[in-house]
């Protein structure tokens, strides 16, 4: 069974890795926040899937412990039929509406050297789309999604003598694939969210991005703008960006440590999530 959306983010992964040979890209960074900021390189293995340590700079986690998996799926049945779908089924054709549902948690231990906080996490998708089933031995089956609702959330707990709060954090993400203007469409992917403890909120946003940066420092242009870094601010101020697919958080030198080690927890849940992932 093909799915569209998959093919999609394919073609596109194709494209980004033929701009570079097989040198792992970067986003461009601004560069007064450049300046003002550590690289760290991530190393994660497995994206999505593996249950060995995260490591970038003095930030490093426990091993993954993966709970339970579940995916669901139905098809929704209509109470009427209508003309387009008396001729698919004139030719064999048959089209069938499906609803999908899956909840991933984890969980994982990370500490700066000082530091030390436990994270709880938990991903819940449901998607709507459409099953294209053609009796042919030559022709394979197509599903087109037309909605998607996703959230992710996370319990950081520093694990500390003087009892601090706790950090939460959650991100929602959505589309509605019907509303696009054509096959390369992404304006209509909304995602946000918040870290949360107290007074302290970090605002997260989805950053868009038409050029990127090979490891020797040349810049190569996308064909369009895509969703490929995470943006972290404080009021109006950037103290975080992570690069998925550069693999790097570049993380504020002034930011506090307690909230340095919050941003480092949630890059960590980031990558290391199953559902979505921007490289898995």
């Amino acid at each position: 069974m093909i799915d569209c959306t998959k093919t999609l983010m394919l073609f596109t992964v194709i494209i980004c890795s033929a701009a570079c040979s097989t040198m792992r890209l970067q986003i461009a960074i601004p560069e007064k926040f450049r300046e003002q900021a550590q690289m760290l390189p991530i190393k994660v293995a497995g994206v999505g899937q593996t249950r060995k340590p995260v490591k970038f700079g003095k930030f490093t986690t426990s091993r993954i412990k993966r709970g339970w998996n579940f995916k669901t799926g139905s098809s929704d049945r209509n109470t009427t039929v209508t003309s387009e779908e008396r001729l698919l089924r004139a030719f064999n054709i048959q089209k069938t509406a499906m609803t999908t549902s899956q909840k991933h948690r984890f969980q994982f231990t990370i500490r700066d050297g000082n530091r030390i906080a436990q994270v709880y996490a938990l991903e819940r998708e449901v998607r709507e789309g459409t099953q294209i089933s053609r009796n042919s031995r030559w022709l394979s089956d197509i599903y087109q999604d037309k909605n998607m609702q996703y959230s992710f959330s996370a319990f950081i707990i520093p694990q500390a003598l003087n009892q601090q709060e706790p950090w939460n954090f959650v991100m929602y993400s959505s589309f509605d694939w019907t509303q696009r203007k054509n096959l390369f469409e992404v304006n209509d992917i909304k995602e946000g969210g918040m870290l949360t403890r107290g007074s302290d909120t970090v605002i997260i946003k989805t950053v868009k991005i038409n050029k990127t940066v090979s490891p020797k420092g040349i810049e190569h242009s996308l064909p369009f703008a895509l969703p490929m870094a995470y943006e972290m601010r404080v009021e109006n101020n950037v103290c975080a960006i992570i690069d998925p697919m550069g693999r790097i958080l570049w993380l504020y030198r002034e930011l506090d440590e307690d909230m340095k080690l919050a941003v480092a927890a949630v890059t960590s849940a980031l990558l290391t999530r199953r559902i979505q992932n921007k490289l898995g």
